[in-house]
């Protein structure tokens, strides 16, 4: 890690922040626009996103993955 540590800690902070702004753009709207089940379906909108990108991700360990390494 080592004179890399600051800037990785940096970044992950940034990208926190990044995902709280939009969150709470994304639940404000949800909720502007359609009340309580706007803000549920914009949520459970986030919700499928992050789990179809946690499968692209194991689908791409998967593929890279030697054969008889595991």
């Amino acid at each position: 890690c080592g004179s890399r540590r600051g800037s990785a800690l940096s970044l992950n902070a940034a990208g926190q922040s990044l995902g709280v702004f939009a969150g709470a753009a994304l639940g404000g709207a949800g909720l502007g626009l359609a009340g309580y089940p706007g803000i549920a379906a914009a949520f459970g909108l986030l919700v499928a996103v992050a789990v179809v990108a946690g499968l692209l991700v194991l689908r791409s360990e998967d593929e890279n993955e030697m054969p008889g390494t595991a």
